[in-house]
């Protein structure tokens, strides 16, 4: 496992790789010692690891519409939701879906617990835009971030709430 922690508009946001593909985004944090907080040994900074995603991710935080161009692995995620937060990652900038819509695309309209529990349990936040995925009446609903930071990236995106 490898790692990098980079400065954004938002604080500092870390990133996990494994393999040459993307398994984690720490949200970003008001600090980098707190960002750094819980790399266990065996883990070492190696940003070049990572080609242009550091770069990508200042240019999505400093408000620029980006296009993730990574590879993700998806570790310890089962079907259903690998099939959903692939789905989300079809909402492109700028623009929300509902959990109804998702879980109508996997089929199961009646899914939408579990399409917020999927949402929820996203390991590779921003990238997999999970906080693009509103309720369909309109509330945010849950973020890993918080729904202030949830609001935030929307704005970012210029989404208004």
């Amino acid at each position: 496992m490898y790692w990098a922690v980079i400065e954004t508009d938002f604080g500092w946001v870390r990133l996990m790789g494994r393999g040459g593909k993307l398994v984690g985004v720490e949200l970003p944090k008001l600090t980098r010692e707190e960002t750094l907080a819980g790399i266990g040994s065996g883990f070492e900074e190696s940003p070049e690891r990572f080609g242009s995603l550091p770069e990508q991710m200042r240019s999505y935080f400093a408000g620029e519409p980006v296009c993730f161009d990574c590879r993700v692995e998806l570790e310890g995620v089962g079907d259903f939701e690998r099939r959903a937060l692939l789905e989300a990652t079809k909402v492109p900038y700028g623009s929300v879906t509902t959990y109804g819509a998702l879980a109508a695309a996997q089929g199961n309209p009646r899914a939408v617990r579990a399409i917020g529990n999927a949402m929820a349990r996203n390991p590779i936040p921003i990238v997999i835009p999970c906080h693009r995925v509103i309720h369909a009446d309109g509330r945010l609903g849950g973020f890993r971030g918080g729904r202030d930071m949830k609001r935030l990236l929307l704005a970012l995106e210029g989404v208004d709430f």
